[in-house]
């Protein structure tokens, strides 16, 4: 339950029940041959509180969703075929020692900011197939398609850093719920076009928030060295969602989104923080998402797992990051990508939500008005093997990839930090 999934899955096969996947035919409508064969199943409805330590009655998926990723952690040379068609968010084999530069031009996200330290690979999600041909969509937008392809790879240092920064600040403690209310004490309320609510909030309402969230008799045992790298981690992350693109002003994020990227920081299983981060997107409280609102959701995932893929203990490195990230040109090329992998993934759903809908009236809303009782049946019976990542949610089993034993990595002198704390 602390890990030892992620190197035997196939234990999971013990239940006879999983290996039932009569009717898949009819309820998957992933392209990947994978999705068609593993089937997660629902083995509980009871909603639990969190508990440390890996829930076996999840009620969305089961550990056989972990299974379709568990079985490709590792560090196996990736075979010279594509593995079972999967065109984009699958999991990738990562060569013994293996750095974050692809082959034909495929690149790992955080690559895309700089040479990032040499440390294993624990797991990528490959997004390769997820961008368009032609893409239009960025006027700034130089790169011919290998350079746009792209994977995100969390290492062992990316994991040391995440799990260092939730124990010390205390985020591992909290509930999403709670730490969402604080936000949104720093937050303004806009209407924007199509009458929707948004829920804006600054960098320097930011900085506010993580003061409040962090209080000072907590941050005031942090050392020099940890006040830097928080400070560090915390404003990348929020430059990760100042989309140029978006239509806010420079320096303002979507507080709502930014809000459930985070939730892969605090406690919680991953049934939890899905429900949770989708009632927080559904502002008005119409309990549905549109697509639109859907596409908030999914990127917001994307962009927070991509963030935490640049997690570094140098401090030069970390630097070097945050000057990049405050490019407009390389952070849109990159978050472009991760766009076309929210995309793809939605697409992905809207085949499936489609078909089960086919017999609703034409003039029919309902294909429209996504609620998440649709979301959670569809990642169930196999949306689980297109976004796999999800699985990452529950915090504990994010950071049962390594072990308690995995060491520290050493501090530099120079400082270059916005200190938030």
């Amino acid at each position: 339950n602390s890990g030892g999934f992620s190197l035997v899955p196939w234990l999971e096969l013990l239940d006879l029940s999983k290996w039932d996947y009569a009717g898949n035919d009819n309820n998957t409508n992933s392209s990947s041959g994978a999705s068609a064969s593993k089937r997660a199943r629902i083995h509980s409805n009871d909603k639990e509180p969190f508990t440390p330590g890996y829930n076996m009655n999840e009620p969305i998926g089961s550990p056989t969703a972990l299974f379709a990723s568990g079985a490709l952690l590792g560090e196996t040379p990736l075979p010279e075929s594509t593995h079972s068609g999967m065109d984009a968010a699958s999991f990738a084999f990562e060569p013994p020692g293996g750095g974050r530069q692809g082959g034909g031009g495929v690149r790992s996200f955080s690559a895309m900011f700089g040479e990032m330290d040499e440390s294993r690979t624990v797991v990528s999600f490959d997004f390769s197939g997820s961008s368009p041909n032609n893409n239009n969509n960025n006027p700034n937008n130089n790169n011919n398609n290998n350079e746009s392809s792209f994977h995100i790879d969390i290492t062992e240092e990316n994991l040391i850093m995440l799990r260092n920064l939730v124990r010390r600040t205390g985020f591992a403690q909290l509930s999403p719920q709670h730490v969402e209310s604080l936000m949104m004490k720093h937050a303004r309320i806009e209407r924007h076009k199509y009458g929707e609510t948004m829920y804006v909030i600054s960098r320097i309402g930011f900085g506010k928030f993580i003061r409040e969230v962090v209080p000072k008799d907590s941050s005031k045992r942090f050392d020099p060295a940890e006040v830097e790298n928080f400070s560090n981690y915390f404003t990348n992350f929020f430059t990760c969602f100042d989309y140029s693109w978006s239509e806010l002003k420079k320096d303002e994020v979507n507080a709502k989104e930014l809000m459930v990227g985070f939730s892969f920081l605090f406690a919680g299983n991953k049934s939890s923080k899905l429900a949770a981060a989708y009632d927080m997107l559904d502002v008005d409280n119409h309990g549905y998402l549109t697509q639109r609102g859907l596409m908030q959701y999914l990127r917001s995932y994307l962009t927070m797992l991509a963030g935490i893929s640049l997690l570094s203990a140098n401090k030069k490195t970390t630097t070097q990051i945050r000057k990049r990230l405050l490019s407009p040109n390389q952070r849109d090329d990159a978050f472009l990508a991760v766009e076309n992998g929210a995309k793809w993934t939605l697409s992905h759903f809207l085949r499936a939500f489609e078909k089960e809908h086919a017999r609703q009236p034409k003039n029919s809303t309902r294909s429209n008005a996504v609620t998440f009782e649709d979301f959670a049946k569809w990642y169930t019976e196999g949306g689980y093997a297109v976004a796999p990542w999800l699985e990452l949610l529950d915090l504990q089993k994010f950071l049962s990839l390594i072990g308690e034993e995995v060491g520290k990595f050493p501090a530099e002198a120079e400082s270059l930090a916005e200190v938030l704390f």
